[in-house]
């Protein structure tokens, strides 16, 4: 803490960063990792500040943003999950954060952009903390016996339906 402490008062020389860390400062600065320090501190000194930031300007800055965790901005995200495209990060957990995805695509437009709002913003807080996001949605256990079933053919199974597509293209043909 000491060391951010100086590093502060250099880039904004004056009275506020002078002496010992703020009690306030430390104790908020507790939960943060060095490197989200080292990125607040970057992020304030690139702003070309002329003042100091507040505690929680310098918090956020330090914590990241969307962009730190290679997300979309919500807007964006939030057309994508309209879309059904389900590939950008977190996308698919900020749809699926209060129900399924189908019952998502129920609701009134007004509340299904609140969910999503309220689940991408879950998401990235998953992020900084480490958490780790699927970008496209699992095949629900229900349906792996069906899909195996489908992809796994013999090859009589093949030939006879190699059959019935050419009967039915001769078929067509008359």
């Amino acid at each position: 803490m000491q060391s951010f402490w100086e590093a502060m008062a250099q880039a904004f020389p004056g009275e506020f960063f002078s002496g010992k860390p703020k009690p306030l400062w430390v104790e908020r600065m507790r939960p943060l990792t060095d490197n989200e320090i080292q990125r607040g501190l970057d992020r304030i000194i690139d702003e070309d500040r002329e003042f100091p930031p507040t505690l929680g300007k310098f918090t956020k800055a330090a914590q990241g943003s969307y962009r730190d965790f290679n997300m979309l901005d919500p807007e964006a995200a939030y057309a994508a999950a309209v879309r059904h495209n389900w590939r950008p990060e977190g996308v698919y957990h900020a749809v699926t954060h209060g129900g399924d995805v189908h019952q998502w695509n129920q609701l009134s437009t007004e509340r299904a952009r609140k969910s999503f709002m309220a689940g991408y913003a879950n998401a990235l807080d998953h992020k900084r903390k480490g958490g780790r996001y699927i970008r496209k949605p699992p095949v629900a256990p229900s349906d792996a016996p069906k899909l195996e079933r489908l992809t796994k053919r013999t090859p009589e199974e093949t030939a006879r339906g190699r059959d019935q597509i050419a009967a039915l293209k001769a078929l067509l043909r008359e």
